[in-house]
């Protein structure tokens, strides 16, 4: 995936200013159409409650103190050698 982002920044370092601004006017007007549609959304549904992440990593500081929880469980397809 970084080799992909590496070459689109290099190809859009060398897109002429001319071309970029006809780029960056597109993305202007659709980020006003998003934010619009957006608010309608949420004006209409009410505004998403946003999920809390459960960190997979062991000891790590993440707001889920939930000490009782139960390991997670092995997959069927994982044996010991």
């Amino acid at each position: 995936m970084t080799e992909l982002t590496k070459v689109i920044g290099e190809r859009w370092a060398a897109i002429d200013a001319e071309k970029k601004a006809e780029y960056e006017k597109k993305n202007a007007a659709l980020k006003v159409k998003y934010d619009q549609e957006k608010a309608d959304f949420e004006e209409e549904h009410g505004k998403p409650e946003k999920k809390k992440r459960k960190s997979k990593k062991k000891g790590s500081d993440s707001d889920d103190d939930d000490e009782d929880e139960k390991p997670a469980k092995k997959s069927k397809g994982s044996k010991k050698k």
